[in-house]
């Protein structure tokens, strides 16, 4: 491929991957997003999609999409004390691993519309300000990574995956009862 191919799948690639984690966190993309990945649809991403129809017996609807998410099961009138943990380990991911420039956790949930939240809660942690960098996690932000709560509650997130093309959903979890849940869910 030429330089000018790969840049352009690279940019193809980043702007259904955004696509991608709107979808996932159940937002609807804004009009220029949807504008972008239909020209990279056209451009780049049908090509790649006829790419693998060469293959004998693969096409892009055969891959599996298979997320791995952390589960926690409770009655939904404690979902603050079970989202709890979850903020602890974002405060800390967003604003302690890595440097602030280059942050995985912080960079996905940037994608997925978090800017101001990660930059608040960077700051916070890098200030030494730990506890309130935990205050500035957002519901939506465990909610958008993690399957917390009821299971009426965590079957209708799954639904959301699902309505986003997740095929498989893989889950760890601390608790037993999580796990079951979310194998009853699958069957």
């Amino acid at each position: 491929a030429t330089w000018i191919g790969k840049l352009a799948y690279r940019w193809a690639i980043g702007v259904g991957m955004r696509l991608a984690d709107c979808r996932i966190a159940g937002r609807r993309p804004s009009p220029g997003l949807r504008l972008l990945y239909g020209l990279a649809n056209y451009l780049v991403l049908d090509n790649v999609k006829k790419g693998l129809a060469l293959i004998p017996g693969k096409r892009l609807e055969d891959c599996d999409i298979a997320p791995t998410v952390a589960v926690a099961v409770g009655p939904d009138e404690h979902l603050d004390a079970i989202r709890r943990p979850f903020k602890e380990q974002l405060a800390l991911y967003i604003g302690g691993m890595g440097a602030k420039e280059k942050n995985f956790y912080g960079e996905y949930l940037r994608r997925v519309g978090f800017e101001a939240e990660v930059v608040k809660i960077q700051d916070l942690f890098l200030g030494g300000r730990r506890v309130e960098a935990v205050a500035a996690v957002a519901d939506e932000m465990v909610d958008t990574l993690y399957l917390v709560g009821s299971p009426a509650r965590i079957k209708e997130r799954c639904q959301v995956g699902k309505s986003a093309g997740v095929t498989t959903m893989g889950g760890g979890a601390q608790q037993i009862e999580a796990i079951r849940r979310l194998a009853e869910l699958a069957s």
